[in-house]
């Protein structure tokens, strides 16, 4: 089972939606769990670019629990996202080691796109070069960075916060209990 392979031109995004942009990710567990956590927090969409991993390999599947067919999941080439972005006006963060401004002190109440490279050489100088902000998850301890999964799920999290989706998605589902019940 396969779903239909989705294109940027099939959203529309609103108001306030957030994606996750996966550049060269390579540990199918990494890919999968970020699809998890994406599905979980609302993402629109997970868009890979540079893909290094096949989004139907069995360790994909299996740490996406099954939400790889749920969560819109498609590649595109950085040109085309960045087009997208920009026709949209989604402004674009680099979750990377080097920047000084913590993702907790980001303006995430619009329209938000997180890039988040692999987990050898980080994020390529193309989303720097396109004017993305460059944000940072603190490191307290002795390790210097999180993976891709991690990161990513830190950051959905906190513009899930922000964007007040938690409620939005409460409030959705209480209407679907209404029509039914």
């Amino acid at each position: 089972c396969k779903p239909r392979m989705m294109t940027l031109n099939d959203f529309l995004p609103q108001r306030r939606s957030f994606y996750i942009v996966l550049e060269g990710v390579e540990k199918p567990g990494n890919l999968g769990a970020v699809i998890r956590s994406a599905d979980g927090a609302g993402a629109e969409a997970v868009i890979m670019t540079n893909a290094k991993t096949d989004i139907y390999n069995h360790n994909v599947v299996r740490s996406s629990i099954g939400t790889i067919f749920m969560c819109p999941v498609l590649e595109a080439s950085q040109l085309d996202i960045q087009a997208f972005f920009t026709r949209y006006d989604i402004a674009t963060y680099v979750a990377t080691s080097r920047a000084k401004q913590l993702y907790t002190e980001c303006d995430f109440t619009q329209r938000s796109a997180i890039i988040i490279g692999n987990e050898h050489s980080g994020v390529s100088a193309f989303w720097q070069e396109q004017g993305a902000r460059e944000i940072l998850i603190p490191m307290l301890g002795e390790g210097r960075c999180l993976n891709a999964a991690m990161s990513s799920s830190i950051i959905m999290y906190e513009i899930c916060r922000q964007q007040g989706i938690v409620n939005q998605r409460k409030e959705r589902n209480a209407e679907k209990k209404s029509i039914s019940g």
